[in-house]
């Protein structure tokens, strides 16, 4: 049961961040950016519990960059939304 919620977060938050990151309006935009790092953690879980290595690497990367992500447009003071 919990395997099947893990995935449905994955792809939820995965699908939705993809949409958000391509949406026309920044002030859309930036909401990407939460959108997959709340989907780390997800991936983390089933990268461990399955002994996905490369998938957990990968994880560990874009986690990374969506937190560069999110820095960039909720916290730097010259990102302007339009």
């Amino acid at each position: 049961m919990v395997e099947i919620f893990v995935q449905v977060m994955v792809a939820g938050l995965g699908v939705l961040s993809i949409y958000l990151v391509t949406a026309k309006k920044a002030a859309v935009r930036r909401y990407a950016a939460v959108c997959g790092i709340c989907a780390e953690p997800f991936w983390f879980y089933t990268s461990v519990i399955n002994e996905q290595w490369g998938i957990l690497f990968l994880s560990i990367v874009y986690g990374f960059r969506w937190a560069q992500v999110l820095h960039r447009d909720w916290y730097r003071n010259n990102y302007r939304i339009t």
